[in-house]
């Protein structure tokens, strides 16, 4: 059963210069290059998810804070070059690992110890079984995007909990169109989702029942290390 990383989510109330932020305006804690290294190494490892069958696909552990089950790692195909060990006992994600460390010196959550779940083979892509959600019915009720596929994949059923409230929805659209859900976002008091704070208004404020719904989503998509694929608008 995969665990759930939790983050904190603070969505300030609409202000008169909240509609002049954007997802730049984002706070990610680490530096702009080290965001940008890790963005690429995570499309690396949605390519290295490639498959045909549940089969291929294993849970390799990781380096970096992105949790497909409850510690560090990557559902993927491990015959796929990016995570096949060299002649040095290396694979190239490992060696890209160790050059990100120094960008996620602060503490993140070692996981747990229990054995992954199984996984699945949806859209050629290895992901985590659901616990409940189906990954098609997922991308039906969202939007045919690569961001979307990544969290029907990763995070089916916090979107598909997400989708079936109108609030939370609007929040997912606003996030994903703004590329909000492109950052990476170690902590999240939510100047950085000023983009939407408007919208956050419009469905009850922050602890609202659709603010508190998106907050599941907005984890998942980093700790899955999704938001790689939201970057300009999804």
């Amino acid at each position: 059963m995969r665990a759930t990383v939790a983050v904190l989510l603070v969505i300030p109330a609409c202000s008169a210069n909240s509609e002049l932020l954007t997802a730049a305006d984002l706070d990610s804690k680490i530096s702009a290059q080290c965001e940008a290294d890790f963005s690429e190494f995570l499309l690396n490892i949605h390519e290295a998810k490639s498959c045909a069958v549940a089969a291929d696909c294993m849970f390799v552990p990781g380096a970096t804070p992105v949790f497909e089950h409850c510690s560090p790692g990557y559902y993927v195909n491990p015959t796929h070059p990016f995570v096949t060990k060299g002649a040095d006992g290396e694979s190239d994600a490992t060696t890209i690992e160790h050059r990100l460390e120094p960008c996620f010196a602060h503490n993140f959550p070692v996981g747990c110890f229990g054995s992954p779940t199984l996984p699945i083979c949806w859209e050629s892509r290895c992901y985590p079984r659901p616990v409940a959600a189906s990954p098609p019915a997922c991308l039906q009720a969202a939007d045919n995007t690569a961001c979307s596929k990544c969290n029907c994949g990763s995070c089916a059923d916090e979107l598909s909990n997400c989708l079936a409230d109108a609030g939370c929805r609007e929040l997912y659209l606003c996030s994903k169109q703004t590329g909000a859900l492109g950052r990476y976002v170690a902590s999240i008091p939510l100047d950085s989702y000023a983009p939407c704070a408007a919208v956050v208004d419009g469905v009850g404020g922050p602890s609202s029942s659709s603010a508190l719904t998106f907050q599941n989503v907005v984890s998942c998509n980093m700790h899955s290390g999704c938001f790689a694929l939201c970057q300009s608008g999804g």
